[in-house]
């Protein structure tokens, strides 16, 4: 019984953190390509660099997910 919920509980926080880094990286591009067409170039460049890693992020959590779940 307590396996299945550390299991669950391991699943759900993978989830939240592809979900949670996928979402700002979303975001943080979007907010950088608006301040780039306002020509705030150093500071849209620095946010799409953040959400561009972010979303490596996510993408290597959603690829690896299952080696950190242990299935």
């Amino acid at each position: 019984m307590i396996d299945r919920i550390l299991a669950r509980a391991l699943w759900l926080t993978i989830i939240g953190l592809i979900t949670a880094a996928a979402t700002a990286g979303l975001l943080l591009c979007f907010r950088g390509i608006v301040l780039a067409c306002g020509n705030q170039l150093h500071t849209g460049g620095m946010a799409m660099g953040v959400g561009a890693a972010l979303t490596v992020i996510a993408y290597l959590l959603a690829r690896h997910g299952d080696d950190l779940m242990d299935r």
